[in-house]
């Protein structure tokens, strides 16, 4: 009779193990899966957080971008110049002579001119 109450602790004892084995396999892919989820969520945050830190860092350097190009376009102007070539390399202005080209009628009188002569 004592073989048969050892069998049978034997083939307790096995699928208690058994059992203790499924449920440790089932907690340590539950305390991976749990690792890997809070990982995602601390990497996703800090993601946020950098993503924001760069469009501050980015709307800091458009606005220093746009002051540049509105001081460039400053000291390109027109006004700027002739007065810097007249103070500093003493330059004098001179007007533009626009020559107006000589209508049809003009241009046959003087032929016509040249001709007589």
């Amino acid at each position: 009779m004592r073989a048969k109450s050892s069998y049978y602790r034997s083939r307790y004892r096995q699928r208690k193990r058994r059992w203790q084995s499924k449920i440790f396999i089932w907690l340590f892919l539950f305390a991976v899966f749990s690792f890997v989820k809070v990982w995602q969520k601390t990497n996703i945050d800090y993601q946020y957080r950098r993503n924001d830190l760069l469009k501050m860092e980015l709307n800091a350097l458009q606005s220093e971008n746009a002051l540049l190009a509105a001081q460039i376009e400053e000291l390109r102007s027109a006004d700027r110049l002739t007065t810097i070539a007249a103070e500093r390399l003493h330059m004098t202005y001179i007007p533009r002579i626009q020559l107006q080209e000589k209508t049809m009628f003009e241009k046959l009188t003087a032929k016509l001119d040249k001709l007589q002569k």
